[in-house]
């Protein structure tokens, strides 16, 4: 399912027009310009979580030593901030007892 799909369908289940579908995703999910409150959240180091379906947060890695393959030299890669999502119980098992 893509953006326009998840619209479309959220527009169908809650019985509101497509463009205000669309406004509630962009609100949550807009990821661009860090508007979305997905992002802002996390953004201020903030957690995410939905209950039964997952929680959203901010790892940093620190620097470290590689060896870049193709030349062999020693190279030192940044430290960064990366997203981690981890699934709720509720999702979790939904998923396992759809196998």
């Amino acid at each position: 399912m893509n953006k326009k799909e998840l619209v479309a369908a959220l527009a169908k289940r809650v019985g509101i027009s497509q463009a205000k579908a669309a406004e509630c995703v962009n609100a949550l999910f807009e990821a661009d310009n860090g508007t979305g409150l997905i992002v802002g959240a996390i953004n201020a180091g903030q957690k995410v979580t939905i209950p039964g379906f997952g929680t959203f947060a901010r790892r940093n890695r620190d620097a470290r030593a590689a060896i870049q393959p193709g030349s062999g030299a020693r190279i030192t890669v940044p430290a960064r901030s990366y997203v981690t999502f981890k699934t709720g119980k509720t999702l979790r098992e939904l998923v396992n007892a759809a196998s």
